[in-house]
């Protein structure tokens, strides 16, 4: 209990601080969803994916900008990916979870 209350509190945390920009939405798939928001001048992007299913890697486009930079998976700093020459990032999420990146 005390890990899921320490897990929303980050959530608020990532919000406050990455919760800026345009929304790109990916529900191309009705178990994994993912979006972006792509941040502003002064907030960096953040990418969410969650499933209510089985896991699985979202592809979701970043933009050539942010090619060779690493997001990681903040709850699971082992989950990284590297964006892509064409600004393409594909983010992991486990089972019945939800996974939250940033860059690094």
């Amino acid at each position: 209990e005390k890990a899921l209350v320490l897990k929303k509190e980050e959530e608020m945390t990532l919000r406050q601080k990455h919760n800026y920009g345009k929304q790109v939405n990916y529900f191309d798939d009705p178990h994994l969803i993912g979006w972006i928001q792509c941040g502003d001048d002064k907030h960096q992007p953040m990418c969410v994916v969650l499933t209510n299913k089985y896991g699985g890697i979202k592809k979701m486009h970043l933009g050539k900008q942010f090619a060779n930079q690493i997001f990681y998976n903040v709850f699971n700093r082992c989950q990284q990916t590297i964006i892509d020459e064409n600004g393409d990032g594909k983010f992991y999420c486990e089972d019945k979870n939800f996974a939250v990146y940033i860059m690094q």
